[in-house]
């Protein structure tokens, strides 16, 4: 059952970093016109991002913790 638990938890955590990368990565946008380069950042969406990372991180540190307990 801990074996079960661990790769859920290691596989969630996966998913989530996925998520916070890809959402990061969707959420600034650049405008080059010659040599002005305007850019803008939504910074709702980058911290929805780094808080996807870090639950992960978390789930995926929590599911080998599991497993090597087992």
């Amino acid at each position: 059952m801990k074996k079960i638990v661990s790769i859920l938890l290691v596989a969630g955590g996966i998913y989530l970093g996925y998520e916070g990368v890809t959402q990061l990565q969707n959420s600034s946008a650049s405008l080059k016109v010659g040599k002005l380069e305007l850019s803008a950042k939504n910074e709702t969406s980058a911290t929805t991002a780094y808080i996807y990372l870090g639950f992960g991180v978390l789930l995926v540190i929590g599911g080998v913790y599991v497993l090597r307990k087992s």
